[in-house]
This record gives C-alpha cells, sequence and structure tokens, in this order.
C-alpha cells in the first residue's frame, strides 16, 4: 500500500524538516493548529484530513524539499551576477528610508517598512501581510494585515522567536483588495503555477504571481493583481 500525503505530511512535522510557517495550519480549515507555541510550536493534527485536502497541504508544505535548480532557471535564468555565498544577483546595494520616524522605529534602515508605506500611498496595494508581537501574549508573535501606516510602523523591527505567518491565508484569502506580504525564505516558498506559487499560499484563490526582477537591498518582490510578495533573502531558521 503506497504511502499518503497525510502520512509523509506528519513525518515532516514530527521532523526538524519543519519550520513552522504555519502554511499546513492556514490551508487545513481548523484540522491542524498548534498546540504548544511556548514549547515545541508544532502543527498537530486534531481531526481527519481528506486525502484531496492532504494533497494540496502536502504540495505546499516548504519543508519537504527545495528545487533549486528549478526556481532558479524559473526566477533567475537570464540573471548576470552569481556569488557562491548568496546565489545569482542582479546589483547590490545598501540604503535607507528617508523619513526620520520610519528609520528611527524600524530595523536595517527601514526599508521593508518604507516600501510598504509607499505601497499603500500609491494606491498600489489595500493592505500588507506583515508580523507583529501579541496584544494577549506579547512574548508570542501574530501575523496581520497592516492597512495604514501606523500599523505597518507598530509591526516594524525584527523578530527573533518562530513565526507563523502563513496561518493568515484564511485571512489573506478574505481580504479585500491588494495585498503586499512579507515573509521569511521558509515561509515565502512554493509557488509557481496555478497550485502554489514561490510561497505556500494557495493560489488557486490568490490568482498568478508574475516575479518581478527588482533586488532593493536583500529582497525580492513579486508582484500580481491580487498580492506582492517582499522576500527576506539571509537564511533565518526556526
Amino acid at each position: 500500500m503506497s504511502v499518503k500525503n497525510i502520512d509523509r505530511l506528519k513525518k515532516v512535522m514530527r521532523s526538524h524538516l519543519c519550520n513552522r510557517c504555519g502554511t499546513c495550519v492556514g490551508l487545513s480549515e481548523g484540522r491542524i493548529v498548534f498546540t504548544d507555541r511556548t514549547g515545541d510550536y508544532r502543527p498537530v493534527v486534531q481531526s481527519e484530513i481528506p486525502d484531496a485536502l492532504a494533497d494540496t497541504l502536502w504540495e505546499a508544505c516548504p519543508g519537504k524539499h527545495f528545487d533549486f535548480p528549478r526556481y532558479r532557471s524559473v526566477f533567475y535564468g537570464q540573471t548576470p551576477n552569481f556569488h557562491e555565498f548568496i546565489g545569482p544577483f542582479y546589483q547590490i546595494g545598501i540604503g535607507y528610508a528617508h523619513n526620520s520616524e520610519t528609520r528611527l522605529r524600524a530595523a536595517s534602515g527601514g526599508i521593508i517598512s518604507a516600501i510598504l508605506i509607499w505601497l499603500l500611498q500609491k494606491n498600489l496595494i489595500d493592505g500588507a501581510v506583515v508580523l507583529n508581537m501579541s496584544e494577549q501574549e506579547p512574548w508570542l508573535t501574530q501575523a496581520v494585515i497592516a492597512t495604514t501606516a501606523e500599523e505597518i510602523l507598530a509591526a516594524a523591527q525584527s523578530k527573533y522567536i518562530i513565526s507563523s505567518v502563513n496561518e493568515l491565508l484564511p485571512e489573506m484569502q478574505a481580504f479585500k483588495g491588494r495585498l503586499a506580504y512579507v515573509g521569511l525564505p521558509g515561509q515565502v516558498h512554493q509557488t509557481f503555477n496555478k497550485t502554489l506559487v514561490m510561497c505556500a499560499f494557495d493560489f488557486v484563490v490568490l490568482g498568478n504571481v508574475k516575479m518581478c526582477h527588482a533586488v532593493p537591498m536583500g529582497f525580492n518582490i513579486a508582484v500580481s493583481p491580487r498580492i506582492a510578495v517582499l522576500v527576506v533573502c539571509f537564511p533565518v531558521f526556526h
């Protein structure tokens, strides 16, 4: 008897391959949850998962593998430069937010915050998925959809603890408008065709993503009619 995808998924959940991205939780329709956020912080299957949904979750899981040659050819096939440590790139530069408040309240120059605020001001997006700290449990992170500059700045700076941004997938699906998404490489991972493109989203719902080859100080930007993706490119491990 062949191994089912739900069994494969459970094996990843129990292993060090699981990066707690929250994708399976967000897409599971409440069947998978994080039961111990202050402990092992692993997704746990709470109820039976239909085979079709298990197939989607397995396809979405960024922990099972990463096809470096494929993704490089798709996104960076024509990139003129390559470095053995950081991979292909067009140009490397440094910068910071011109707005003094943004720079003061943010980290690493405030570029992500500045870009998101600029996108809002130019009406290019209606909201941004960002990582904040939980109001109820301030020692834990919480992904939110920010719709104002103040909400973006409230989520500024790095969080050096586990984050499961993709739990927010149902809210993203229900959001009326265009979204920007900020995530770590393991969260913004798997998506490039109809099913899941460059990150762990159900793009049957969120639409096709076309890559824009802009690399402002360590971020890749992907844009589509519904979603822009800002991906922090340095490796972060939970």
